[in-house]
């Protein structure tokens, strides 16, 4: 609970932020315009905008109607369209573009980033969830028989699946598993491996996800991993697909990663590191920063008085400068 409630605090605060380099020019503009109130429309678009899609439309259409109702002709109208659309399109496809994330958005900043490299100009992935599924947290979807048990020289060893950041076991993933299964069948639980299953498989029989593997037993079904394999293996679609995403996504990508991740992620983005270091044609020119003992969550090293965003919006701001494409707009939106 801790975890997911820390997950859409840093969403919800990386989105206002967003919203006001929205709300605030709109506001600025409806002033300059002569539309009454425009402080106001201003704050409404930073609140609304929270709804996808619909939010800013919604912000809209009060000043549009205000424009309609205390101007003589259709100017005020247009004035008003043009710059909620305008400033609208900057937002959209210059800030939000440069993705962000961590955890479950790392792992959406990342598969934004492959699967639409022309669209996303850049993605800094923080702690993703598994982007690598030869390692599962600390199974090999592929190769691995059963989710809850390594062999060993030694015999069957349980599979840890949680542990602290000097290595002590808090869960095995049979333990996980039986906590997921109590909360709900055919993965509606809600919790992680439910969640990534939910995501990745396509509909069973039953109208529910394909299990990647039995929760009671943990035998791999090797058919759905061919499957995910296929379509959300992110470190699996770039090596398939280097010579033509290469180009798209070199100089784009930065991932920061705890070497002692609570669940093991860091394991996948090694692997993942392990390719992207040996591409060439191009090469990727991106970044790793592994945290020495750091837990889940990590994002490299910054002052907290500074704080996250003043950490890295310089290194998104100067990395938009130099791929901007030859007269494009570089100092209207810096205010």
């Amino acid at each position: 609970m801790n975890d997911a409630a820390q997950r859409i605090s840093r969403y919800l605060l990386s989105q206002l932020v967003v919203n006001i380099s929205c709300g605030l020019p709109i506001g600025l503009g409806l002033t300059l315009i002569g539309i009454p109130n425009a402080a106001l429309w201003g704050i409404l678009v930073v609140l609304l905008r929270f709804i996808p899609y619909l939010g800013i439309v919604i912000a809209a259409a009060f000043p549009l109607a205000l424009a309609i109702s205390v101007a003589p002709d259709w100017m005020l109208f247009v004035w008003t369209a043009l710059l909620f659309v305008g400033i609208e399109l900057v937002v959209a496809n210059l800030v939000e573009p440069l993705v962000y994330g961590g955890s479950t958005g790392g792992w959406e900043t990342l598969a934004s980033q492959v699967f639409y490299p022309d669209f996303y100009n850049g993605a800094w992935v923080f702690c993703p969830d598994v982007v690598d599924f030869r390692a599962y947290m600390t199974m090999n979807l592929y190769d691995d028989k059963n989710a809850f048990w390594i062999e060993s020289p030694y015999g069957r060893v349980p599979r840890p699946s949680v542990r602290q950041s000097d290595g002590l076991i808090l869960a095995t993933m049979e333990q996980m598993n039986r906590y997921e299964l109590v909360q709900g069948t055919h993965s509606r639980s809600g919790e992680q491996l439910d969640t990534w299953q939910a995501v990745f498989s396509t509909v069973g029989e039953d109208g529910y996800p394909k299990p990647i593997f039995n929760k009671r037993t943990g035998e791999i079904d090797h058919e759905v991993a061919k499957y995910w394999k296929e379509h959300y293996d992110l470190s699996a679609i770039m090596q398939h697909d280097w010579k033509t995403l290469g180009p798209k996504l070199a100089g784009k990508l930065h991932f920061y990663v705890g070497e002692a991740d609570t669940f093991y992620l860091d394991r996948a983005v090694h692997l993942l590191k392990d390719f992207l270091e040996s591409t060439m044609d191009p090469y990727y020119h991106g970044t790793f920063d592994f945290g020495v003992r750091k837990p889940h969550c990590y994002a490299g090293e910054y002052d907290p008085a500074v704080g996250f965003n003043q950490r890295y919006w310089p290194e998104m701001v100067k990395h938009m400068e130099q791929t901007a494409p030859p007269g494009a707009d570089l100092k209207s939106w810096k205010y």
